[in-house]
């Protein structure tokens, strides 16, 4: 009787492993030989469901990965351009966006653009261009200079311009 518990226990184990593990398809491939599509897989026969989607460039860069349950978009989704950048990292839920963690953009230098962490937009020579939101937004001059902080706006030499409805003037230069 012992024994037979035993290999039900051991006959069970192995058919949950064998269901829990999980195969990689190639489903679509570029004329040049490069993959397009990757699906992945678990379980096996009827019981086979897909568990994931890889897309890719026609370079071999990763362009889509996402996660898929019961036939829709649930967990982690993340999007790249071309030159590998990530472009949007976001959580799924039955099928709904529940979270964006990272949304970018890219000048076409490859140079960070905006990020959605921080709210941060950057010029093109990669110098922070503004950051945060509301009253505690900071803009800068592309020299890396603060320009305005809340109701506070500088000149670009640094000189304070403006607090709130008070206007200072810079000295005229003789």
């Amino acid at each position: 009787m012992k024994n037979i518990l035993l290999l039900l226990i051991l006959l069970i184990g192995i058919q949950n492993l064998v269901l829990s593990q999980s195969r990689e398809e190639t489903l679509q491939r570029y004329s040049n030989g490069e993959k397009s599509l990757v699906v992945t897989y678990v379980g096996q026969g009827n019981n086979e469901k897909i568990i994931k989607r890889t897309y890719y460039f026609d370079n071999g860069t990763k362009k889509i990965e996402e996660n898929i349950k019961d036939g829709k978009l649930h967990g982690r989704k993340q999007t790249w351009n071309i030159k590998g950048q990530i472009l949007t990292d976001q959580i799924y839920e039955n099928g709904n966006i529940k979270e964006v963690i990272k949304w970018c953009e890219y000048f076409e230098n490859g140079q960070l653009k905006y990020s959605s962490q921080g709210n941060k937009e950057y010029y093109e020579n990669g110098q922070l261009k503004s950051e945060g939101n509301g009253q505690s937004r900071k803009e800068f001059y592309e020299s890396g200079q603060l320009k305005k902080e809340g109701d506070k706006e500088y000149y670009k030499n640094g000189t304070l311009k403006r607090d709130g409805d008070i206007v200072f003037l810079l000295p005229i230069k003789e």
